[in-house]
């Protein structure tokens, strides 16, 4: 059977339509290059669930920036620059500043733009005035004009190529210049001049922002959308608002826009007042989510946004003249786990759900994780098994056996990596790493350990409850051995003790809590603190909750702690009012409602919370009652006695409220609403403080009634004079007509679903209107026209009330009675049902990826639409045994982005009946799609659904297929490309190929094969050796790459998308400008080691008879250098430890030489053998002792070369020296001097080299396997352990050490040089001189030099050689651009033999060309020979 993968892959519509590199293949992943480094502001990367707190710090107020403050720019440096508008000064902070470090004044007027360049350069709008872009130049502190316009820019942008963009607003228009060009003129680049809303049009733009491909995006203010323009391109593509507003996200004159670092928008939505961002679930309010207002939470009409590099939001509040911050809130991001932010009335079913029985996780489960993407993780105890259910599973879809026993804990990671128990070999937990399925141990312990967390910092926690202490060890240490973080490892009850610990977590600041057992606590242990503080149980039971023996403990997003109260059997959470029984509040026992001895428990991310029923052998599920957070405020739940004082006190009376007051409200925060109707004058007593009354003045005339929101929106009646009812936002002091009604409201009500009730006592109903909806319409909900004492009929309404399930309630007066209103279901006679819609899914239905992964999903769309606004029931039926899922979306549904416009999802509201059933308001003049699917992928079958309502639903079967698919297949064999996939594995075969796309939007790429497969795509080009350029994509699964090494198959790629997509193959060309291979590489052009030369010559696991001609005759060199060094340098010894030579300096320096040269000679050949040794045959050498020879070997082998250059540019600048100086040279300060040099040269030279130590280091490569050997060998293989792993010793520098290593290079080689250089001429060429101006007259000055020539023969011959030979080395160090050993080789490996051979030669330069020096050797080799044979 061939096995199905597939992966949903969504290209973002902000790409064009442009040619793609799309590249199939298993290359290593490096780093990716960020774009963001080329930019002067902040990019950051942020996480999908990235929040800021809401409520802002202002930054500077209205004092300090001035009024209506409108230009900022935040650098890299957070270096924050804003422009006091009043005053004409740009205002700058430094780091960390709370006021201005610097101002700088000019002559700038009413700027609304600035932007500040990396090199501090900053360019300030000045066209109020003056009709131009100026620069402040920060080298100099002075002012130029760059570039001139007709009017002001609303926004400046800087990009990397250095041309300066300017929006031009009242203009339409956005024009750039290059700052290169001379010429002041800018040209257009978005934008004809004229306002209008078509693609080549913009009607006033503002903010702007170039990315590092160049494409313009731009803010277009009375359009309300943003517009993308490619390079080059004079038409825009709207990619947020405008006409994608219902994909995207309604905007109303955007006025900035900011990318991220990865190309997600951050826009200014100015007459919304608010910050929207992007992110991987489209579009959401960022902060200034609560309308315009002057309070830290609130924004009106901002107009600048800047990100600091911790990814704080600024905003320049120009409305409020301020600029405000918002924190970027980091645990927003961190956990794997879910931690949720609850309302404090959060309510689960009391009645649970059981997810899975015995039959499934076995008996007494102890150990469940859930991961923030619904992964469920259970252990079966007895099978030892991992169980993982993918979100929406109803059983395993994943199942890992190991080699564990008896686990207590599990935790995962946030990439899928498992840390478990393991009780088979005591003392240990083992690490189930995702990426390639293994186990590994990763900490010891001393005793079973009951609990498991890992931080955020990567380290591992373990409670050992026998033990009585909890543990941590780094998981980046590779020492095995934990350190005791709480309790002292005896049980007590003192605060540094613990008694029986089981489960632990550890938050964001690293504070540790854990639940201490016998002592009925939850103890914190702070960071670094050894001493615990009591925080529930224990001796605060009075103050917090009784808890008896407490088993798991979890903290949701606002620090409050959710508890499992083992011997109490039940759950137990904290809020704002306190701690509650959550759920298992009736007892031990086995019925739905009751737990036995739970042990542990998690929530997913929709607020479920999940139980481990220890022994009832369950995994139990408790629903979140999503409408318990809308629950009306001051709803107290009394006891059945509750009785209230007969004797009441005057709160307020008429003289403060006026006669016969009717209006009253109280808000959750026990502030008193109430209006005087005399003065029609709002009264507010702030929490229940009746000695403060705040007042406030409108035009309403004798309001019935009044209601406040949890918001602080006051709803006022003022349908006696002006048929409408106000809402008052009192912090802005604002309002604005919340309904239209006849005649006055007796009484107000607003539901949890933001709809406004309003009971009319003359016209005997009461009706709403949603205040989400523009529309102003309303409909009638109970009562009609007519009074009357029918069930249907009202006479007199005043009173009403609307709970969270929507019964609406009202005080009928006339009929002196209450009736109760029940939403209209099927069961209501008043409801109209509509007429069965039978259909059927089939295996030529349409598909698609419905959770975005590698399940299709068969399914049918209905084009639905109403004629009246109000709450419908769909609800669907089947006869066969498929599981039915609906979904409805709002205008349009894109099966290649299911998420986008999805008003409701839901799926088996019955385990009996697996059917779907949606209660949804919608409204009239709204197109709706109706998604009938299934839970289980690719099932199929018939299938009913039907609608309740108050009137007849239009209902229409969409039958346009909604995108294409194209297929392209083929297969990998042993002719195949191949190249390291992951450097961790050997290489994989990978197959490249070219997309070209037509039509921009969103495509969904998959592939099929019976081989495991891995994926990439990249933009505009690929280079196999550089794989983290251009990548955009990755996925397991997602394209035909194989996922294990050497493994062979065909496959074939599915594209489904809007169009049309041409697939071609592509031959990737490498780089050849590079030292190594993909899993490490580097660009040299000076300071070639043997390593880099060698690096593809050596063939791995080969003896030396099969290694290529160049290692061979690189040994076979070496040996000979060695022997001849070793020749020349003892010979040279001999001869320069006579005390004859050593009178001067150059004597001691030829010695020093000769050891030195010995040394080089011998060093050299220690590092050829162990090149080759340890990549013929790696067994033979430790990873330790590899790791030491990489770093010292080269290090030792350099200090002696240089040494020796070094030393013999000191002979030859001492004899310079003394031909120069003649008789009169001081001997004895010579000999002085050359003794402190010899002893200070090898400490400097290895001084200068000492970076080596830390940038060279040792690289692993994967195993190799035999090429025929399956995937299945190789996983056997891994788990067995492969001792053959090549290893290279490789140096990486950064750019700034890079650069100081080519000069130290340089220096110790052009240095000596040159000193070898100038000495021979000054031998030559000075000596003559000297002697023809003796001899004047005498001989010619030619003469004089061929003279020299013969006389100091001995002395000239030395320098010559060694500039001969150094000269090849100099020559290759300096040719331009990089090395490219693979097409020079001979050149580079025989220039760095010959850089040796002066070490090697050092007796044949300077002892045999002397007559005195041969002399002296001879002399001394007579001594050798007589004390021999003495």
């Amino acid at each position: 059977m061939i096995s199905h993968q597939y992966q949903a892959l969504e290209l973002p519509k902000k790409i064009l339509s442009t040619t793609w590199k799309f590249h199939i293949f298993t290359g290593i992943l490096l780093n990716f290059v960020n774009p963001t480094l080329a930019f002067a502001l902040n990019l950051p990367k942020f996480c999908p669930t990235a929040a800021w707190d809401r409520t802002a710090i202002t930054f500077a107020d209205q004092l300090v920036v001035g009024g209506y403050p409108a230009a900022m720019f935040i650098n890299t440096n957070n270096t924050i620059y804003v422009v006091h508008r009043q005053r004409r000064q740009i205002l700058i902070w430094d780091e960390n500043s709370t006021m201005p470090t610097k101002m700088i004044s000019g002559n700038f007027s009413d700027s609304p733009s600035i932007f500040v360049t990396q090199n501090g350069d900053i360019y300030i709008n000045n066209a109020a005035e003056h009709e131009r872009v100026q620069r402040w130049i920060s080298k100099n502190e002075t002012f130029t004009t760059v570039m001139n316009m007709n009017s002001s820019c609303y926004g400046l942008f800087v990009d990397v190529n250095d041309s300066l963009y300017c929006s031009i607003n009242d203009e339409h228009v956005v024009v750039k210049k290059s700052l290169h060009d001379l010429e002041m003129k800018p040209i257009p680049v978005a934008g004809i001049g004229t306002p209008g809303s078509a693609s080549d049009e913009l009607s006033k733009p503002g903010g702007i922002f170039v990315d590092v491909n160049f494409d313009l995006y731009v803010t277009d203010c009375v359009n309300d959308r943003i517009q993308l323009f490619p390079l080059r391109e004079s038409n825009g593509i709207t990619v947020v608002g405008g006409n994608l507003s219902s994909r995207t996200i309604l905007l109303d004159c955007p006025r900035a826009v900011i990318l991220d670092a990865q190309k997600y928008l951050f826009i200014v939505d100015r007459l919304n007042h608010r910050i929207i961002g992007e992110g991987l679930y489209g579009f959401r309010c960022l902060v200034g989510c609560y309308g315009l207002g002057s309070q830290s939470n609130q924004l009106v009409r901002p107009f600048a946004l800047s990100f600091d590099r911790s990814g704080n939001i600024f905003v320049g509040d120009t409305g409020n003249s301020r600029i405000q911050k918002f924190l970027f809130q980091d645990s927003s991001c961190v956990n794997s786990s879910n931690q949720l932010k609850l309302c404090p009335t959060a309510t689960w079913d009391r009645t649970a759900i059981t997810f899975a029985n015995e039959s499934v996780v076995g008996r007494y489960p102890t150990t469940m994780f859930i991961n923030t993407n619904n992964t469920i993780y259970v252990v079966h105890r007895q099978r030892r098994q991992i169980l993982i259910w993918n979100e929406n599973s109803t059983m395993p879809t994943k199942i890992i056996s190991g080699n564990f026993s008896n686990p207590s804990s599990i935790f995962v990671t946030q990439n899928g990596d498992i840390y478990i128990n393991d009780n088979t070999k005591k003392d240990r937990i083992q690490k189930w790493i995702a990426k390639n399925e293994t186990f590994v141990t990763v900490m010891n312990f001393r005793s079973n350990c009951y609990s498991l967390f890992v931080d955020v910092n990567d380290s591992l926690y373990c409670s050992m409850n026998k033990e009585h202490e909890v543990v941590k060890k780094s998981l980046h240490d590779l020492e095995m051995k934990p350190i005791s973080v709480a309790g002292m490892g005896v049980p007590g009850s003192a605060s540094d003790k613990l008694n029986t610990p089981g489960g632990i977590f550890v938050d964001v600041n690293f504070d540790l809590y854990v639940t201490d057992c016998v002592n009925d606590r939850i103890q914190l242990f702070p960071l670094r603190e050894s001493n615990g503080i009591t925080v529930v149980g224990g001796n605060l039971s009075s103050r917090t909750i009784l808890l008896d023996c407490p088993r798991a403990v979890i903290l949701d997003a606002q620090k409050y702690l959710f508890i499992v109260d083992r011997l109490n059997h039940r759950i137990i959470g904290e809020g704002l009012y306190g701690f509650r029984c959550l759920v298992g509040c009736y007892g031990l026992g086995w019925q739905s409602n009751q737990l036995l001895y739970s042990i542990g428990f998690s929530f997913d991310r929709f607020g479920n919370i999940f139980i481990r029923d220890y022994e009832n052998h369950l995994i139990q599920k408790f629903l979140f009652i999503e409408s318990s957070c809308d629950i009306v405020p001051n709803q107290p739940k009394f006891c059945s006695t509750a009785i209230w004082r007969r004797d009441g006190f005057t709160f307020a009376n008429e003289t403060i409220l006026g006669s016969q007051p009717r209006t009253m409200a109280i808000d959750a925060k026990d502030s008193v609403y109430s209006i005087h109707s005399e003065r029609n004058e709002l009264l507010i007593w702030r929490n229940n403080n009746y000695d403060s009354i705040e007042s406030f003045s409108s035009n309403f005339s004798n309001p019935a009634s009044i209601f406040v929101t949890m918001n602080d929106a006051v709803y006022i009646d003022n349908g006696n004079s002006n048929r409408q009812v106000q809402k008052w936002m009192l912090k802005a002091n604002k309002s604005s007509i919340a309904m239209h009604v006849p005649s006055s409201c007796w009484q107000l009500f607003i539901d949890p679903l933001d709809n406004i009730y309003c009971s009319l006592f003359e016209y005997h109903q009461v009706i709403k209107r949603p205040l989400h909806n523009d529309q102003m319409a309303t409909s009638i909900v109970a009562g009609s026209n007519r009074k009357g004492s029918a069930p249907n009929t009202l006479d007199h309404p005043k009173g009403i009330f609307v709970e969270v399930k929507f019964n609406l309630y009202v005080a009928d007066c006339g009929n002196n009675r209450i009736q109760l209103f029940v939403p209209r279901e099927s069961d209501d006679t008043s409801s109209i049902t509509n007429m069965p819609y039978q259909s059927s899914m089939t295996f030529t239905s349409q598909m698609y990826f419905r959770r975005c992964n590698f399940e299709k999903f068969y399914y049918e769309a209905f084009e639905i639409s109403v004629s009246e606004t109000y709450y419908y029931t769909i609800y669907s039926s089947s006869n066969t045994n498929t599981n039915l899922y609906g979904c409805i979306y709002e205008n349009n549904f894109n099966p290649l982005a299911p998420y986008e416009n999805l008003l409701a999802q839901n799926d088996d509201i019955s385990k009996t009946n697996r059917q779907f059933k949606l209660r949804i308001p919608l409204y009239v003049n709204t197109t709706y799609i109706l998604i009938v699917t299934t839970s289980s992928p690719e099932d199929n079958g018939e299938f009913t659904f039907s609608f309740l309502g108050l009137k007849d639903i239009n209902i229409k079967h969409q039958t346009t297929l909604a995108n294409i698919q194209q297929e392209y297949s083929s297969e990998f064999t042993f002719n195949t490309a191949m190249f390291y996939r992951d450097c961790r594995i050997p290489k994989c075969y990978y197959e490249s190929l070219e997309i070209n796309v037509i039509t921009t939007g969103i495509y969904v790429l998959w592939s099929e094969s019976h081989i495991h497969i891995y994926g990439y795509i990249y933009e505009n080009d690929f280079d196999p050796l550089k794989t983290s350029d251009y990548l955009r994509f990755e996925h397991d699964g997602t394209f035909v790459t194989t996922y294990y090494p050497y493994t062979m198959g065909k496959f074939s790629i599915f594209i489904s998308g809007p169009n049309n997509i041409s697939l071609n193959r592509f031959s990737p060309k490498f780089s050849s400008c590079i030292v190594g291979d993909q899993c490490n590489f580097y660009v040299k052009s000076i300071g070639l080691t043997l390593d880099d030369i060698l690096h593809d010559e050596l063939r791995s696991n080969k003896p030396l008879n099969d290694q290529s001609i160049s290692i061979k005759f690189s040994a076979v060199l070496t040996i000979i250098m060695f022997i001849a060094g070793l020749i020349n340098s003892f010979f040279s010894f001999l001869t320069f430890k006579s005390k004859d030579v050593q009178q001067v300096g150059c004597g001691l320096y030829l010695l020093a030489s000769s050891v030195t040269s010995l040394l080089t000679i011998t060093m050299f050949a220690i590092k050829f053998g162990f090149l080759v040794i340890t990549r013929m045959n790696v067994s033979m050498i430790s990873l330790s002792v590899f790791q030491k020879g990489c770093k010292f070997i080269e290090l030792m082998l350099k200090v002696f070369l240089y040494s020796d250059n070094w030393l013999n540019g000191c002979v030859a600048i001492e004899r310079a020296f003394h031909i120069y100086k003649g008789i009169n040279i001081n001997k004895k300060k010579s000999k002085r001097i050359a003794r402190w040099i010899i002893l200070i040269l090898p400490f400097f030279i290895m001084g200068t080299f000492t970076h080596e130590l830390i940038f060279r280091k040792a690289f692993e490569y994967p195993s190799e396997i035999s090429r025929n050997e399956s995937n299945q060998t190789f996983m056997n293989r891994t788990n067995e352990g492969i001792s053959y792993r090549p290893i290279q010793c490789i140096t990486e520098y950064p750019h700034s050490v890079q650069y100081y290593n080519t000069f130290i290079l340089f220096f110790h080689l052009i240095v000596p040089f040159i000193a070898n250089l100038c000495s021979a001429l000054i031998i030559i060429f000075g000596a003559a001189r000297q002697r023809s101006k003796a001899q004047k007259g005498k001989q010619k000055y030619i003469d004089h030099v061929r003279a020299q020539l013969i006389e100091h023969k001995q002395l000239i011959i030395s320098p010559i050689l060694l500039l001969t030979l150094s000269s090849p080395r100099l020559v290759i160090a300096s040719l331009p651009g990089c090395v490219k050993i693979s097409e020079y080789l001979w050149l580079y490996l025989l220039g760095y033999f010959i850089s040796f051979t002066p070490s090697v030669l050092v007796f044949i330069i300077f002892v045999f060309p002397s007559k005195l020096y041969m002399k002296t050797f001879k002399q001394s080799l007579n001594i050798e020979r007589w004390r021999i044979h003495r």
